[in-house]
């Protein structure tokens, strides 16, 4: 038998999703284009996948990115270093 897929609420029109293999996570940007803020949201796709979703909350948090600069945008991508498991969202 084949597993369901599951949805997962990441946030209003993802844009960019980075995984960092080494703590089993990923990372997406979710935002309108044009406007000034957007949100991170971060699944474990250890315990949230297409075999089981024990880990898939439909209420999942969702971490705000505003945008530094006056009249920009919202997150656009995302980059990971795995040597220290920091994200990076450029605007």
């Amino acid at each position: 038998m084949r597993p369901a897929a599951r949805d997962v609420r990441v946030g209003q029109y993802p844009i960019a999703m980075a995984l960092d293999s080494a703590v089993r996570t990923a990372y997406v940007t979710a935002g309108r284009p044009r406007t000034a803020s957007g949100t991170l949201a971060m699944v474990n796709v250890a315990t949230c996948n297409a075999v089981t979703s024990r880990g898939c909350r439909k209420d999942r948090a969702l971490i705000s990115v505003p945008n530094p600069a006056p009249g920009g945008s919202g997150p656009a991508a995302l980059a990971i270093n795995p040597r220290t498991s920091t994200i990076y969202v450029t605007h």
